[in-house]
């Protein structure tokens, strides 16, 4: 795993804080300025594709009241009832003459062979004209004259009206009230045109039930759409039946668009955003919006789009971007100055700080940092300064009471778990002094009676720690030792034991290399004691009480040269009975019994050698 450092983590930091504020920036303020985009061009649209159908239904209003009275006429409906289309047809040129187009007044006559036979046009003509006329009876059936009057209805157009009109049967035979809607057809050279439809139920003469329905179509007013295409950048048109009609929205682009409202219309229409909002056009890209139109159900849903050039707003947004990511670089590369700047005065003291904690680490307590200032790192310096003190002091203390105790009462000394007092609990004691000390020094310097002490006592000490033993005290030329002293241990005697063997071997070994001959007697001795600091609160001794202790200072007494004294409890528990000769009953001092003895031989006595001790006779 890579582990990178201090400076590096804290320019890694700030460009990361810099990253993610200029990556939320960017994306709040795209958000921002897209959404605000989006409700003022929305807007401008609505208001602009809303006007069309508001222009076109005011035009249709006074044809919407000329058509419903028409309708509400008695001979109109008792020709409907009577399936007269003949007379109904003349009916609908006599009084709707001003709102029908030309080719639906061809073969106008008189309704009445009484009347003139020419009835003038009149003058005033409507500004919505019908350009296509049916009547359906009750059952939804045309109504067509077959006169000369009826010529009209044989156009391709009109079939096609009516073929439309056909397929939308059985809404329009449930048709109680005027409806209006759109319809889409052939016009000339192939292209399509867009009708509005009026449809206004005929009722029983005399009111009741409906008997036929006179449905109209007027053509769409282009002029508004192409005043539109003129003023703004807004191309419009209407989609209606799978079909886009627009003068507004070029011929190669309308592909393009037809294939987006397939997918998208009815979404865009309830203001769904998820619907893909861009279509990209000749003149760039083109934010679509979608408005339904009023029509009733009966009729096909027909909406007004509307293709409005989003290059300019895509263009503000993108120079948004550079500026916010080429401001982000830029505090980017501040920020990196500036944390390069702080980490160095951070990062100096921090790295004097870990030389100097990994010299005290390794025992050098004589380093310090320098205070410079009284921030932070300044009282940091000082901490460690005073800690550095109080482990040289403390490793100094450790040192000399390590030459004046055992290791682990200089432990417990230096921790403070000490107090008056001890526990008891079974244990070993070996107590090891020279022979014939006094011949042995009455004719040395009392210098060289010391060496000659201290290489003995260093020897002797080694021997003690090899085996787990802890050094009680030196008295003279004795040293006393103690097996178990933390906590009872079964092993205790049996190190002993094997500590008292490798004494007689190490004093063999210094006897050679000196030329003196030095001998020396070990007693040892188990049982229960009390191991604890004695003494006073001011001055304590670590040191072992009790009658095991007494036993092996005797034992040790009594030893010849080179000799090992155990008691019986030390024999049994070290498993000696091989090597440990058994010697008479002794007394000894402040023992009121007679204490059973056992000589071991210095040297491991082996499974298959043969016993020195006597058997027992059967």
């Amino acid at each position: 795993m890579i582990s990178f450092g201090f400076r590096i983590k804290l320019l890694l930091a700030m460009l990361a804080v810099v990253g993610a504020t200029t990556a939320v920036s960017l994306m709040v303020a795209l958000q921002r300025v897209e959404a605000a985009n989006d409700r003022l061009f929305r807007s401008r649209v609505n208001e602009q594709l809303s006007y069309l159908p508001r222009e076109q239904a005011a035009r249709l209003q006074e044809a919407h009241q000329q058509a419903g009275r028409f309708v509400e006429q008695a001979e109109v409906q008792q020709a409907v009832e009577e399936l007269d289309a003949s007379r109904l047809y003349a009916l609908t040129r006599e009084s709707l003459a001003s709102m029908l187009a030309d080719p639906l007044l061809k073969g106008r006559g008189p309704v009445n062979p009484d009347q003139p036979a020419v009835i003038h046009v009149p003058r005033n003509r409507a500004r919505v004209m019908a350009s296509h006329l049916v009547f359906l009876d009750e059952q939804g059936e045309f109504l067509l004259p077959e006169d000369r009057a009826g010529s009209f209805a044989q156009t391709r157009t009109q079939r096609e009206f009516r073929a439309k009109l056909d397929s939308l049967h059985g809404g329009l035979v449930d048709l109680i009230e005027p409806a209006s809607g759109y319809v889409a057809i052939s016009g000339l050279n192939d292209t399509r045109r867009l009708l509005e439809v009026l449809c206004l139920p005929v009722e029983q003469a005399g009111g009741g039930r409906k008997v036929g329905t006179l449905i109209m179509g007027f053509p769409m007013n282009r002029r508004g759409e192409q005043t539109l295409d003129e003023v703004s950048e807004l191309a419009t048109g209407v989609w209606v039946d799978g079909a886009l009609l627009s003068g507004a929205i070029a011929e190669l682009d309308q592909p393009k668009v037809v294939d987006w409202l397939r997918l998208h219309a009815e979404d865009a229409a309830r203001g769904d955003n998820a619907a893909a909002p861009f279509i990209q056009m000749q003149g760039g890209p083109y934010r679509v919006f979608v408005a339904p139109m009023d029509s009733d159900p009966a009729l096909p849903v027909a909406y007004k789009v509307g293709l409005y050039a989003w290059a300019d707003a895509l263009a503000v947004q993108e120079e948004m971007k550079a500026q916010i990511l080429g401001t982000g670089a830029i505090m980017g590369i501040l920020a990196v100055g500036v944390s390069w700047l702080i980490s160095l005065g951070l990062f100096k003291p921090v790295r004097r700080l870990y030389k100097a904690t990994m010299r005290l680490r390794e025992g050098d307590y004589d380093v310090r940092l320098p205070v410079r200032s009284n921030d932070e790192f300044g009282k940091l310096a000082a901490a460690f300064n005073d800690t550095a003190e109080e482990l040289s002091l403390k490793e100094k203390y450790r040192d000399v009471l390590n030459k004046v105790t055992d290791k682990f009462v200089a432990d417990r000394l230096i921790n403070g778990n000490v107090a008056l007092g001890g526990e008891t609990h079974g244990m070993t004691v070996l107590f090891c002094d020279m022979r014939k000390y006094t011949e042995l020094t009455q004719h040395m310097s009392p210098e060289e009676a010391v060496m000659m002490l201290n290489e003995h006592m260093t020897a002797m000490t080694r021997v003690v720690h090899e085996h787990d033993g802890l050094v009680d005290k030196f008295v003279g030329d004795m040293i006393m030792a103690v097996f178990g002293a933390t906590g009872s241990d079964p092993t205790a005697p049996e190190r002993a034991v094997t500590c008292a063997r490798a004494m007689i071997a190490e004093r063999k070994v210094l006897n050679m290399m000196t030329g003196r001959e030095i001998n020396v007697g070990v007693g040892v001795a188990t049982g229960e004691m009390l191991a604890g600091f004695m003494g006073s609160e001011d001055r304590l001794n670590f040191t072992v009480i009790g009658q095991g202790a007494n036993l092996a200072s005797r034992l040790c007494t009594v030893a010849g040269p080179m000799d090992i004294l155990v008691d019986e409890a030390t024999c049994e528990a070290a498993r000696e009975g091989r090597s440990a000769e058994p010697l008479p009953p002794m007394e000894i001092k402040g023992f009121s019994d007679l204490q059973a003895v056992y000589r071991l031989r210095p040297e491991v006595v082996s499974e298959n050698e043969p016993s020195d001790r006597p058997s027992t006779p059967a």
